[in-house]
């Protein structure tokens, strides 16, 4: 209501008052400005921010990793992928992506992938030391392995800070 009320008063003095409609296009101007600049101004903070974050992901290679114990089991409909990890970099790891692949294999020894999944882990690891992960990962519905459960995993990324 009370908007209302602002809105229509500045309408009247606008048409009324030339003094005054002088004054709100210099303050329109003036705003309109003002957001150009502080979209800019986001624009390259947000360009700042994905530069750093795909710098971190070239400080450490994932050979200098450690991965021990992993395991993945099944936990509902999902997965549950456990293990222990050392970080044997000079930076500290902030987070890791596991690229895992499910295979459900039967007693001749054929397989067949059920699920490829893509995560990353978030885990503040300082330069020699060691953190256990303890990840769900999220499936697609019908991923049931119906005999033997393979898996495999690779580590594409590791991000870090300096």
């Amino acid at each position: 209501m009370f908007a209302a009320v602002v809105l229509i008063a500045a309408i009247y003095l606008f048409v009324t008052f030339p003094a005054f409609r002088k004054f709100a296009l210099i303050v329109a101007s003036v705003a309109f400005v003002g957001i150009i600049i502080l979209f800019g101004y986001s624009k390259q903070q947000e360009a700042d921010s994905a530069r750093k974050r795909e710098a971190a992901k070239h400080l450490v290679e994932p050979t200098s990793l450690a991965f021990e114990d992993m395991h993945l089991g099944n936990q509902y409909s999902d997965y549950r992928l456990t293990g222990r990890v050392k970080n044997n970099s000079q930076y500290t790891i902030r987070a890791i992506t596991v690229k895992l692949s499910i295979s459900d294999c039967d007693s001749n020894g054929h397989c067949d992938v059920v699920g490829d999944k893509e995560q990353e882990c978030y885990l503040r690891i300082p330069p020699g030391q060691v953190r256990d992960i303890d990840e769900t990962l999220f499936m697609e519905p019908g991923t049931k392995i119906r005999n033997t459960l393979q898996w495999d995993y690779t580590i594409p990324d590791v991000s870090a800070e300096q």
